[in-house]
């Protein structure tokens, strides 16, 4: 009886040799470093142009603020002494108080005594309730305050005279008579905050008093 010779074993085909291996790894490794930085500069897009809409939001809102409460003043009239009477308006280059019943959805009735003014580099939005002469010089207890912009460089208030021979723009209401055919808001927002003010003219809905 003849013993044939032995059976050789061969190296199977699908195995991977060292130099296949790692030539893989430092391939996937590329990918996985590629996906990531992509990945990192879409969140880095995303989150600045998240911060433009919000920017852009907030600006909106404070310019519907600004505009419902302006055009809602009321030209009333305080007795200053026996004979003499002035317009409950106070209108400054940086400062504007005046006399307004509050949006509905404040949840407040009755006339509030309005103030919006620079302090430092915001944008303050005052309120208290006004209830007679001299509460418009002088805020009450419980007035309520809120910052509407901060990072403010500049505010112009200006008013738009609405008398014969005096309609002219003004940066004050001292002398006028009349409420102000329009009132002008410009703001300077600090460059570091990256926003933009674009001018805003606001018409009283009441623009003269008998």
């Amino acid at each position: 009886m003849t013993i044939g010779a032995p059976h050789r074993l061969s190296r199977p085909e699908a195995g991977f040799t060292l130099m296949e291996l790692m030539v893989s790894l430092a391939v996937v490794g590329m990918i996985s470093l590629i996906a990531t930085g992509a990945l990192l500069g879409g969140n880095r897009m995303w989150t600045r142009a998240d911060a433009r809409v919000t920017s852009a939001d907030r600006m909106d809102g404070v310019r519907r603020i600004l505009n419902e409460q302006i055009s809602t003043l009321l030209p009333i009239r305080e007795q200053t002494n026996e004979f003499q009477e002035h317009l409950a308006i106070r209108g400054e280059a940086q400062r504007l108080v005046f006399v307004a019943p509050l949006p509905a959805y404040f949840g407040s009735l009755g006339l509030y005594r309005i103030e919006y003014r620079q302090d430092g580099d915001r944008l303050v939005f005052a309120r208290s309730l006004y209830q007679s002469s001299g509460d418009l010089d002088t805020s009450r207890d419980g007035t309520i305050e809120e910052i509407l912009l901060v990072g403010v460089e500049a505010i112009s208030f200006t008013y738009l005279g609405n008398e014969p021979g005096r309609r002219a723009w003004f940066d004050s209401l001292d002398g006028l008579e009349q409420p102000p055919e329009l009132v002008g808001i410009e703001i300077r927002m600090k460059p570091e905050t990256g926003e933009t003010w674009s001018p805003l003219y606001v018409q009283p809905r009441i623009t003269s008093v008998n």
